[in-house]
């Protein structure tokens, strides 16, 4: 969405005296206002429709793609987990067709004279910005070392010995790695026909 700026837009507002915090609010968030709520919609489809992290970290909190498992998985309701997909659908695809929508207006509002923005360095804002990414990034990678951690101790947080026990798929519900496999060639095959 910033790439595409048209940056006769930024000369003008320049031209006229506009500081950089009024171009920015009455040039570049009206410009980007269509990246911005496809990415809204992104986010919201990738929450709504999240199964992982609800059942990780949720615990018993009631999520429509932890009750669709439940339903299924835990209690062979094939019917009533139908129903509560069905719930989950609707709003996925209410987001995802105004994500088509929405990227077929911002598509029409490049011109053909337009200009793309080629933003100047600032060097202490540019440092700033990276070391405030740097810590973000840092953070998501501690989540993510914690996980591993955990997936390796025997009894998270009380017996924390390292093993590779909790890999041992055979023994668990579901199949083992069987469901593992089947579940990558499926992800690969959507990929591959979507």
């Amino acid at each position: 969405t910033l790439a595409s700026g048209d940056a006769r837009l930024y000369e003008a507002a320049a031209t006229l005296g506009a500081s950089r915090w009024r171009s920015f609010r009455q040039v570049t968030l009206p410009a980007s206002r269509y990246g911005l709520m496809i990415s809204w919609i992104v986010v919201f489809v990738l929450v709504v429709t999240d199964f992982g992290v609800p059942k990780v970290i949720g615990g018993n909190t009631a999520m429509l793609a932890t009750d669709i498992y439940k339903q299924v998985i835990g209690q062979q309701n094939l019917s009533m987990g139908a129903v509560v997909a069905m719930l989950l659908l609707v709003p996925a695809g209410l987001a995802f067709a105004a994500e088509r929508h929405l990227r077929a207006r911002q598509a029409a509002t490049m011109g053909v004279r337009s200009v793309p923005l080629v933003p100047q360095p600032h060097a202490p804002l540019d440092r700033a910005l990276f070391a405030y990414c740097a810590l973000v990034a840092l953070a998501l990678l501690a989540v993510m070392g914690k996980a591993v951690l955990a997936s390796l101790v025997s009894y998270w947080p009380y017996n924390l010995t390292l093993t590779f026990k909790n890999y041992r798929f055979d023994m668990m519900d579901g199949g083992g790695w069987a469901s593992y496999g089947n579940s990558l060639s499926m992800a690969l095959a959507t990929a591959v026909l979507g």
